[in-house]
């Protein structure tokens, strides 16, 4: 009888350890609770740009970007030729291309396509305005390294590289809105900005910036 009582007593105060080691656990844990993973924090390379109208884009290496931008008093493109009505995507009337000179050497040589903006993904959209102008940004990634490229801008297809659509449509023709939405007479529109780059291992990107401008037509010779 003594040894089922001294067992039963034994049991009990285990049971009564236990209780308290277990208390005394949780009461820590509630003092002093498991410190919450921090949130993952993205850290973007320092050549990470933010191109309007938001939001990062990490530029790749030997790739051009840019803008295309003109003033609002010009007007936006037309949806067609014969139309009144505005373009639903005046940027995608645009396009920049990359060329280069070939030749044999000691020959003036003569300017090839490389690559352009026409089609997806690198197609111009609609950046920010800029106070009084109309805002088109670019890219043109995966270009050659070390080889001396002229980064040029225009409008229409690229396929009469490096001659230009010459339609009026895009040159001299009224455009909708704006309040010189024509040239001039004897004036054209035509975009400033256009040079050469040369994209190295040491710098593999380039910003190549456009306006599209009213010139005095050019008089080829006689």
């Amino acid at each position: 009888m003594m040894k089922n009582v001294t067992r039963n007593f034994l049991l009990i105060c285990s049971s009564l350890l236990l209780l308290s080691c277990t208390t005394t656990n949780i009461g820590a844990q509630e003092k002093n609770p498991k410190p919450r993973p921090k949130d993952k924090v993205i850290i973007f390379p320092s050549d990470a740009i933010r191109v309007p109208p938001g939001g990062l884009s990490v530029i790749p290496p030997y790739s051009v970007r840019g803008k295309i931008r003109w003033k609002k008093e010009y007007g936006v493109i037309p949806s067609g030729p014969a139309t009144g009505e505005p373009a639903f995507h005046p940027c995608g009337q645009h396009f920049v291309a990359a060329m280069k000179t070939t030749g044999q050497p000691g020959s003036f040589g003569k300017l090839t396509y490389v690559a352009s903006t026409p089609n997806v993904p690198n197609i111009i959209t609609k950046g920010t305005d800029e106070g009084g102008y109309y805002v088109c940004n670019y890219i043109i990634p995966d270009l050659p390294r070390d080889t001396s490229l002229l980064i040029l801008a225009g409008m229409g297809g690229t396929l009469l590289l490096p001659e230009v659509d010459r339609a009026p449509y895009y040159h001299t023709s009224p455009w909708i809105g704006g309040s010189q939405p024509q040239p001039p007479s004897g004036h054209t529109r035509v975009f400033t900005g256009d040079r050469s780059v040369t994209l190295t291992d040491v710098a593999p990107r380039a910003v190549v910036d456009f306006e599209m401008v009213y010139k005095p037509i050019q008089q080829g010779p006689r």
